[in-house]
């Protein structure tokens, strides 16, 4: 009788506690349990852009930070700033000897530790087409050289590159473009196509780029397709340049060090959330482009459009003096240019 009651008992216990146990379930907020016991350690990630925070350049960027930040809650992204805090070509090699974990940045800024970064300023296809066609894992074996993991695209080819001039573009002539006496302010993306013209390229901050023009320093300056407005810029501009050339692309890159630290999950979903991204922000630049040439009509800045055989030169001058320049920075370019298809 003392055994059974004993086990009687025992029973009861067993009973009680699942009961308890049940009750709690119930009571914990639904997902609570396995957020806690899913989800990695903490992750904490700093920051750098290379331009301003709400540059038009970065919206994909954020669009990222956004996503990410709903599908792995245990990742935090610490923005630190942009050129205020570390100059806009020298925030990809801070990250490169892991002052910060991540930059986003165009390779326009960056060919002072890469040389081949010549070549990608001449991307022609979409983010989908070079995961497809091998372009990334060619640009990860670049990336690999200055300790650098690509992450992906956060500013598609579908955004390019333009010359914009100020009151000067009434001289230019659009039948016979040439630009010897000029002064372009401009980095390497341009370096090719203004030189090749008969200008002078001048290496200046985009920051001073406004006062330059205002007092006739610089004749025109090189940018984007969208953006000057956002750069603070259009007021002292009075005409662009079309066609417009190469491919004004930013990607997400980190610090190779921190990315090996990662955990695999971590690792995967960074990379997984900016893939499946990628066709939103290529749709969302294109609604940009469009609403910020429509802007610049209405606000007077005359369209300078090159044709027929002006139009030809143009375009050669903007690519095949690129291509020289970098294939003699990086021969091993040519499997770049190759992979494209640029036969000249």
């Amino acid at each position: 009788m003392l055994i059974l009651g004993a086990a009687l008992l025992l029973t009861g216990l067993l009973a009680a506690c699942e009961a308890e146990e049940a009750e709690e379930a119930e009571e914990a907020p639904d997902g609570e349990e396995d957020a806690e016991a899913g989800d990695p350690d903490p992750v904490e990630l700093t920051l750098v852009t290379a331009l301003e925070e709400d540059a038009a350049e970065h919206t994909g960027l954020w669009m990222y930070v956004e996503a990410l930040e709903e599908e792995a809650p245990w990742i935090t992204i610490d923005y630190v700033g942009g050129p205020e805090v570390v100059g806009s070509t020298e925030s990809t090699e801070a990250v490169s000897t892991g002052q910060y974990d991540l930059t986003d940045n165009s390779p326009a800024y960056y060919t002072d530790i890469l040389p081949a970064a010549e070549a990608l300023l001449m991307r022609n296809a979409m983010p989908s087409e070079e995961r497809a066609d091998g372009t990334f894992e060619v640009m990860q074996e670049y990336f690999d050289e200055i300790n650098l993991q690509h992450l992906g695209t956060t500013l598609a080819a579908n955004s390019t590159f333009m010359l914009y001039l100020g009151e000067r573009g009434e001289e230019f002539d659009p039948e016979d473009p040439d630009f010897t006496g000029w002064q372009i302010r401009g980095g390497a993306q341009y370096r090719g196509l203004v030189q090749a013209l008969g200008g002078e390229m001048v290496d200046l901050d985009i920051g001073d780029t406004y006062t330059a023009m205002e007092r006739g320093t610089v004749d025109g300056f090189g940018a984007g397709k969208a953006g000057v407005y956002a750069l603070g810029l259009a007021d002292v501009v009075s005409y662009e340049i079309h066609p417009d050339f190469k491919a004004l692309t930013y990607q997400l890159l980190m610090n190779q060090d921190t990315w090996n630290e990662l955990d695999a999950e971590t690792q995967q979903v960074m990379t997984e959330v900016l893939e499946d991204l990628e066709p939103e922000i290529v749709e969302m630049w294109d609604e940009v482009v469009e609403d910020e040439l429509a802007q610049r009509r209405e606000d007077g800045i005359e369209l300078i459009e090159l044709e027929g055989e002006a139009r030809e030169t143009w375009l050669d001058a903007a690519y095949e003096a690129s291509w020289e320049a970098a294939l003699e920075a990086d021969p091993s370019t040519e499997q770049l240019k190759d992979l494209w298809g640029y036969d000249f």
